[in-house]
């Protein structure tokens, strides 16, 4: 069964939330690795440029993921009404906290106005928030 129904997860669902959950510890301990890491190791360019690339297709499996569940059916949930609505209410927590730390490591790469290469792909251009621009100098 590919599709979500009313009595279970479709394997799409089950593939993206695999994904995610093993890309979202992955880039967690990658990014913790990395702060021990002195300016002459040779991961010391290459680390980061993996952890925004993973992050960057991590970003558009959680939004093919988010459009995905809502064209798609959902398992009927099981409990009470009260574990129901905090099960809806967690799950809900749970794609806000990581679309916030998905946009802040955008947000946080981007700040000098220069963009992410991400896997050699594509050149996504910067946020210019803040940014100092090509003469220098800033605000």
């Amino acid at each position: 069964m590919w599709r979500n129904s009313h009595s279970g997860w479709g394997r799409i669902s089950i593939a993206l939330h695999w994904l995610s959950a093993l890309a979202v510890f992955g880039l967690f301990a990658l990014g913790w690795w990395m702060t021990g890491l002195g300016y002459y190791d040779t991961w010391y360019h290459l680390a980061p440029w993996w952890h925004k690339s993973i992050g960057i297709l991590l970003l558009a499996a959680s939004l093919a993921r988010v459009a995905w569940r809502l064209t798609q059916p959902t398992p009927r949930a099981h409990g009470g009404a009260f574990e129901r609505r905090a099960a809806h209410v967690g799950h809900g927590l749970l794609y806000l906290l990581m679309f916030v730390v998905l946009f802040s490591g955008y947000l946080i790469s981007t700040a000098e106005g220069q963009g992410i290469s991400g896997l050699r792909l594509v050149q996504r251009a910067g946020a210019g928030l803040g940014a100092a621009g090509p003469g220098g100098g800033g605000g």
